[in-house]
């Protein structure tokens, strides 16, 4: 699923593209899947450890 959306806030109004890879549904223990999109992506394997950053008012997801 593409989406695509402009960000007015990227330097020299340039339109910056972003690309929605998936959604998933948050449980009651507040716990998320990593899709195998996102898994392949980043090249996530069982053992390996994500950071979340904040990074202009977003989360960003990306392997230690």
């Amino acid at each position: 699923m593409d989406i695509y959306k402009f960000n007015p806030t990227f330097p020299e109004n340039r339109v910056k593209m972003e690309k929605m890879l998936d959604i998933v549904v948050v449980t009651r223990k507040f716990q998320v899947t990593l899709t195998k999109e996102v898994r392949n992506r980043l090249e996530i394997k069982e053992g390996d450890k994500i950071v979340f950053v904040e990074k202009d008012g977003e989360i960003v997801i990306r392997k230690c």
